[in-house]
């Protein structure tokens, strides 16, 4: 029988080409009076904010731009700060998974006060939040419909992920025509990072049948499109499905759950405060070569929805591993070296990667002296 489980839907989803126009309504049906934005300041260069500011006609709104790549634990403190004080009611979060993921918690500290160190470390829970709209500007994380924030302590230099149902935003806008001037590099790595959350949200321990389904069609919609919207950003229809893909990898994995993949590219960015979805890209392929043994099944279906066949199972699912590298290529990711990592460091990240809880997540066992030798694999090979 099919193992009992549990599929949590708490956010409203508006998707579609220009469906920012609808946040107005959302906004007024939420009975918000002042809202504040939580965005990133190239996203103010890009003018993209400005669409987001006009679609909000007569609504009140203070805009917070200071949130980083990876955010830290400051950020939150500051945000929440700025947000008590002009006295908002809800939050906005637009741009990629770092405002978002920073805005789910800091409309909980604005609601209900407390320090982030507290809720990074468990000595808070989460007993409410302020309303937060999310609107995603790249097609990568999928924090628009998960439960969680990643949000790194700047003391250890670690990332902690704070989990509840609370977290999720009560709409998430995505609207593929934000992701139009995207440029190819943070498409590239913003597209691999949603390729992983696929991938590990299918073959995750703790998957189920819809999730499963959520993460196979999504690995189909970005492996298919991601070096079209990488080669041409005005490719409406690659930019389309790579919204979509991103979408029901965010769906697949937060009703799952990820693996090595990421306990790897997390303790990455942490020490060397590198892009996650870089990290994810630089990884990916060297932990599913691990995998392979234990998962061969699923990697083969995986293989077979990016158009890769082979004589058997085990040589699709190598196969595909390989289609992913030369996929990773064609888009022009860099490889592990390129983000200055000092094999030193290796032991020392490998023991951050086990102490991650998704470890136990992966489909096959894995501690630290093998993720010790998959750095090594992935720095030899670059």
């Amino acid at each position: 029988m099919i193992k009992p489980f549990e599929f949590l839907l708490t956010t409203k989803i508006i998707y579609g080409a220009d469906s920012l126009e609808q946040i107005y309504q959302e906004v007024k049906s939420l009975g918000l009076r002042k809202v504040m934005i939580i965005t990133e300041p190239k996203l103010i260069r890009l003018q993209l904010v400005a669409k987001l500011e006009k679609a909000l006609g007569d609504i009140n709104y203070v805009i917070y731009d200071e949130i980083e790549q990876n955010p830290k634990d400051y950020n939150i403190t500051k945000a929440a700060k700025e947000a008590r004080k002009h006295c908002v009611d809800g939050i906005i979060s637009f741009g990629g998974g770092s405002p978002i993921d920073a805005a789910k918690i800091i409309a909980v500290l604005a609601a209900q006060g407390g320090n982030i160190k507290d809720y990074m470390h468990k000595k808070a829970t989460v007993q409410r939040s302020l309303p937060v709209i999310s609107v995603p500007t790249t097609a990568g994380t999928g924090s628009e419909v998960t439960f969680s924030s990643v949000i790194t302590d700047t003391e250890e230099k670690y990332k902690h992920t704070i989990k509840s149902p609370l977290l999720a935003s009560k709409v998430a806008i995505v609207d593929p025509l934000l992701t139009l001037t995207v440029p190819p590099s943070i498409t590239a790595t913003t597209g691999i990072d949603a390729l992983t959350h696929a991938i590990e949200g299918y073959t995750s321990l703790q998957s189920e049948p819809i999730a499963e389904a959520l993460g196979l069609k999504a690995v189909k919609y970005i492996a298919g499109s991601l070096e079209k919207a990488v080669k041409d950003g005005n490719d409406i229809e690659a930019r389309d499905r790579m919204m979509m893909g991103s979408l029901m990898a965010g769906l697949s994995f937060s009703h799952s759950d990820v693996g090595a993949v990421h306990c790897m590219a997390e303790a990455l960015g942490s020490m060397y405060d590198a892009p996650h979805g870089t990290c994810n890209a630089v990884i990916l392929p060297y932990v599913m070569e691990y995998n392979l043994v234990k998962a061969a099944k699923k990697y083969a279906n995986i293989a077979n929805y990016m158009g890769v066949y082979g004589p058997n199972e085990l040589m699709t699912a190598s196969e595909g591993v390989e289609h992913i590298k030369i996929l990773s290529r064609k888009i022009g990711l860099p490889n592990i070296k390129s983000l200055s990592v000092n094999p030193e460091d290796f032991h020392l990240l490998s023991e951050m990667s086990e102490k991650n809880a998704a470890t136990h997540s992966n489909p096959r066992v894995i501690n630290k002296e093998e993720y010790y030798k998959i750095f090594t694999r992935a720095f030899a090979d670059s």
